[in-house]
């Protein structure tokens, strides 16, 4: 297997997509609905949440959307720590909104049950105060390799807020890298985004244009 540098930089946040064994970041997903809450209820809201989950720095990076609810949302957590049909605690409170962007540094004497699938996200509503839509953290086999995108990886360091993080497939048979990156928090209007080659702490040319918004896919 041929490993590679690349950097994706969506103007003024940065990440390194690392392209070798030791990258320890992990990509996890959960898709959200009613008929996971318990007891279920029969919204026709729906919502997906994509989380790199960083040991190294027990940190998980998040980027959650839903739409649908039947009523005004309410408030929205990660729940932990059980199994999907089990109701648990809350164990880190969400921004309200859609999307809901940002990281939790999370208990190290947890990591073992969020990363074996034991939290959710919990969206709760006027009309259904317990939760209305749910949907279980849990591990992406099928990716190859993630990125998280932070200002404080820019060539100088921004400071900026923003967030995002990146999923990628790649086949080195036919040269190709499928790509997924979710961000928000920007502190102005994104003007661009690319992929770049060069090591991370080092500014390199534009490899590859991606379209604008919010998911890139």
């Amino acid at each position: 297997m041929r490993f590679r540098w690349l950097t994706v930089c969506l103007t003024p946040i940065l990440g390194a997509v690392l392209m070798t064994p030791a990258f320890a970041k992990e990509h996890y997903k959960a898709s959200l609905d009613g008929a996971q809450e318990v007891p279920p209820t029969g919204s026709a809201g729906i919502g997906s949440a994509s989380m790199i989950i960083d040991p190294n720095t027990d940190t998980v990076f998040y980027h959650i959307a839903f739409s649908g609810l039947g009523s005004a949302e309410t408030a929205a957590h990660i729940h932990g720590y059980a199994p999907q049909g089990v109701n648990a605690g809350v164990v880190h409170p969400l921004p309200s909104g859609s999307p809901k962007v940002g990281a939790w540094n999370y208990p190290a004497a947890n990591e073992a049950q969020i990363m074996g699938g034991l939290t959710y996200v919990n969206i709760h509503s006027a009309g259904f105060g317990g939760g209305e839509i749910r949907g279980q953290v849990l591990f992406e086999p099928a990716t190859d390799i993630v990125s998280v995108l932070q200002g404080s990886q820019e060539v100088p360091p921004t400071g900026s807020a923003g967030i995002g993080i990146g999923a990628y497939n790649v086949d080195f048979g036919a040269n190709t890298l499928a790509y997924d990156i979710r961000f928000g928090g920007l502190g102005s209007a994104q003007t661009a985004a690319h992929f770049h080659g060069g090591a991370p702490g080092v500014n390199g040319g534009v490899a590859f244009a991606l379209p604008n918004g919010s998911p890139i896919s």
